[in-house]
């Protein structure tokens, strides 16, 4: 018969055993019908121990008063809850036995179901412990008596004291706070009186939420990177968002950590702790990854991925040709390039570095913006300019561009117009002409501009050429280039003859070919004498007489004719017979110029010279005939005749005539000839 435990440990539960009475004397042997002839051995469990003897020692786990066996019938009572199982004995025949009996001794008591509420999940993270708080909320286990003990454990294991979070205590209601996020178990003990149960444990499972705050970077300003010699972006957090709620600030925030793109912590080779004054720097151009810790629950805000951007700029290179090379002969080059970089040509600034195709430099100066004396090979040749920001103003510091760039060969046109060339005609008989270069052209097609020079001529020379295009002689056709004329090379300018000439010009310092052919004319205005001779007498001379001939010359002169004023000083008058000889000449003293005289009969030959001013060396000759004449000379004479026997008769002369005009008589120049008949 069981009366079961209305408490637990100690149990108060009750079995009251005997022997059917209908079994007694079955078998043979000494048993009476006395339940006094048989022991009574309980046992806990559902099995009996087959070794057992009645040592009565505590291995073999019976139940009886005093630790003996009981004699039957019996009551056991103090039972705790449980299986049990009970075998009867003949007393004092430990192999006589019946067979056993198993039964429950039944808890007759029953917990109020435990009841949890979760006053604070768990929001931390990493802290050791928690700040989660459970409390159980079913008031009939809490009593002013202290008759329930509380303990909570971490998990499910209520029998492992090291997972013990807070009591056992019977003195206060448990409400743990410093709970971490899991499974968490309350085990309550009846350990003392009025309430039912003593001894008698439950226990009730509590799971702990995990409610972390949504942390978040709200703001982190990145610097992008600025120059191209390292990389100077920088990040740091300015700003945190709880559950939605902007801070405005990083207040109670700490450990700011940076992590790359694969996120790999960057440590200490940027300096800085992530925040305003002390960022994150030194960063290249990456997409980074930025957290932080709030520094009460160690929870780590969402990483928050910013990009720092490379915002640096090369310079804009741009070249001007300042000049093309004009040289041809690449004796003295020309070209000119000039640079700049983003518009600036300031050399603290920047650094340009001119190179040539072979990789020489060929800056004006260790850093120039400018190159000059640069070739073009009389064609075109690429120059590289590299140009870096030294600024150090942490503006494009240390980007570079490099560019190359063309120069060209560009020969000018250097030419002379009519106009600008001086001609002064020959005006003697002989190189007298003149030209001067008033002013040389030069054409660049490069710029589309004209420029001219005059003398002095710097760096233009001319060039006189016949009319068969072969060069002048020297001494007339020397090019001065302090008068701008032709001259003989020693400045006499009035030397060139007359004729057809094409003058051309040359940029000296350029080597380059003569420029195109103006054609002038050096024109002779000289005029020879105009020339004529009279024949004042023809040679009345007869055969042993004195030539009469004479011939008269009549000059008008050239040019020195213009004013209607002759010089006979101005001239020089020769005869000469076309025998060879000379004849006799009469100029009157100087007064007049010379007359043939004398002269027989013959071919005479006047030459006329014009010895001075306009038409100098000018000569006019010209032949003239001296013919022979015979007078017509009559005289008239009276004769008285002979009047005795010697002679006496005379002849007198009475007149002469020539050719009827009649002569004075007497006169020395005749000779009178009386002849016979």
């Amino acid at each position: 018969t069981i009366t079961n435990s209305t408490q637990c440990i100690p149990g108060n539960g009750e079995v009251e055993l005997e022997i059917d009475p209908a079994t007694f004397g079955i078998k043979p042997g000494p048993v009476t019908a006395d339940y006094s002839d048989y022991e009574y051995i309980l046992f806990e469990g559902n099995a009996i121990d087959a070794t057992w003897t009645n040592s009565g020692t505590s291995e073999y786990a019976y139940i009886a008063a005093g630790g003996v066996p009981a004699l039957g019938p019996v009551i056991f009572s103090g039972l705790d809850p449980g299986i049990y199982t009970v075998i009867a004995k003949e007393a004092f025949n430990d192999n006589c036995l019946t067979n056993s009996k198993t039964f429950t001794i039944e808890l007759d008591y029953t917990f109020d179901p435990l009841v949890f509420t979760e006053i604070q999940p768990d929001n931390t993270c990493l802290t050791l412990t928690g700040n989660g708080q459970l409390e159980e909320t079913n008031n009939a286990f809490y009593t002013t008596g202290g008759e329930f003990e509380y303990t909570w454990f971490s998990g499910l294991d209520i029998s492992d004291v090291s997972k013990i979070v807070e009591g056992p205590t019977n003195t206060t209601k448990l409400t743990p706070d410093t709970l971490r996020a899991g499974q968490y178990t309350l085990a309550i003990e009846i350990i003392g009186g009025p309430v039912a149960g003593l001894g008698c444990k439950t226990s009730g499972v509590a799971n702990l939420s995990k409610q972390v705050d949504e942390l978040i970077v709200a703001a982190a300003p990145v610097n992008p990177i600025t120059i191209c010699s390292y990389g100077n972006g920088d990040i740091f957090i300015s700003e945190i968002s709880e559950n939605g709620t902007n801070l405005g600030n990083t207040l109670g925030y700490g450990n700011f950590m940076l992590y790359d793109s694969v996120f790999f912590e960057i440590g200490a080779a940027n300096a800085g702790n992530g925040i305003a004054g002390t960022s994150w720097n030194l960063l290249n151009e990456a997409s980074y990854f930025v957290t932080a810790q709030n520094l009460t629950t160690l929870c780590i805000t969402n990483p928050l991925k910013v990009d720092v951007k490379d915002i640096s700029e090369n310079p804009v290179i741009t070249v001007s040709i300042i000049n093309p090379d004009y040289s041809c002969d690449g004796l003295t080059p020309t070209g000119v390039l000039e640079a700049s970089a983003n518009g600036s040509q300031i050399t603290t600034d920047y650094n340009f570095e001119w190179e040539d195709p072979l990789g020489v430099i060929v800056s004006d100066n260790p850093n120039s913006f400018s190159a000059s004396d640069l070739s073009a090979n009389n064609a075109e040749v690429t120059y590289t300019i590299t140009v870096e920001d030294i600024s150090a103003d942490l503006i494009n510091d240390g980007c570079i561009s490099t560019r190359d760039f063309t120069l060209v060969h560009q020969a000018t046109s250097v030419y002379l117009l009519d106009p600008q060339l001086t001609v002064n005609p020959q005006t003697i008989c002989a190189s007298n002409g003149s030209m001067e270069v008033n002013n040389i052209f030069e054409f660049d097609p490069f710029t589309n501009n004209t420029t001219s020079e005059s003398a002095a001529y710097i760096m233009y020379g001319a060039q006189l050429l016949e009319s068969d295009l072969s060069i002048s002689p020297a001494s007339y056709g020397t090019f001065n280039q302090a008068t701008g004329f032709f001259d003989d090379g020693s400045g006499n300018t009035d030397v060139i003859p007359a004729g057809i000439y094409y003058v051309r010009a040359q940029n000296l310092s350029t080597g380059c070919a003569y420029g195109p052919l103006t054609q002038k004319i050096v024109l002779d205005e000289s005029k020879k004498p105009i020339v004529s001779a009279s024949l004042d007498s023809p040679d009345y001379s007869c055969v042993g007489g004195a030539a009469t001939g004479e011939l008269t010359p009549i000059v008008f002169g050239g040019t020195d004719n213009d004013d209607g004023v002759i010089n006979s000083a101005n001239f020089t008058v020769t005869w000469v017979k076309d025998d060879g000889s000379i004849p006799t000449t009469d100029d009157g003293g100087g007064t007049w110029l010379p007359r043939a005289i004398n002269l027989d009969v013959g071919t005479y030959t006047m030459q006329v010279t014009d010895e001075s001013g306009n038409d100098q060396f000018c000569i006019s000759s010209r032949d003239y005939v001296v013919t022979a004449a015979k007078r017509d000379i009559d005289i008239t004479a009276s004769a008285s005749d002979q009047t005795i026997c010697i002679p006496d008769g005379s002849i007198q002369l009475e007149t002469i005539s020539v050719d009827g005009n009649p002569v004075v008589l007497p006169n020395a120049g005749w000779n009178v000839v009386l002849m016979d008949n």
